[in-house]
């Protein structure tokens, strides 16, 4: 790879038949090297097969804002409050952070 991403899509697609496979070690590498977009994509294809997912939510809830998309990172965890109300203060707390434009913790 050495950084050459169109060998790696090319890669990628020969071995998983996808360009942004949902795969944990990729995500990983992905996140690692600061590739949101392809984190955000791994995520949401995550979120189609687990809807009720509160990590899932909280995971492109921070990858969004790490993009400095704050209403998406918001909305994230918006969504996430209403699958568990449980989450309420904390998803709340975030929300504030955000909006105070802090890091949400």
């Amino acid at each position: 790879y050495q950084g050459n991403n169109r060998l790696a899509t090319e890669l990628l697609k020969e071995k998983f038949g996808d360009t942004i496979p949902d795969n944990q070690g990729l995500l990983q590498a992905y996140a690692t090297t600061r590739q949101i977009e392809q984190v955000i994509t791994i995520l949401k294809k995550r979120l189609i097969k687990n809807p009720t997912d509160l990590q899932l939510y909280v995971s492109l809830s921070a990858a969004y804002f790490e993009q400095g998309q704050k209403q998406k990172a918001i909305d994230m965890l918006q969504q996430a409050i209403n699958i568990n109300p449980d989450f309420t203060i904390q998803g709340e707390n975030w929300i504030e952070n955000i909006n105070q434009g802090l890091v949400p913790n």
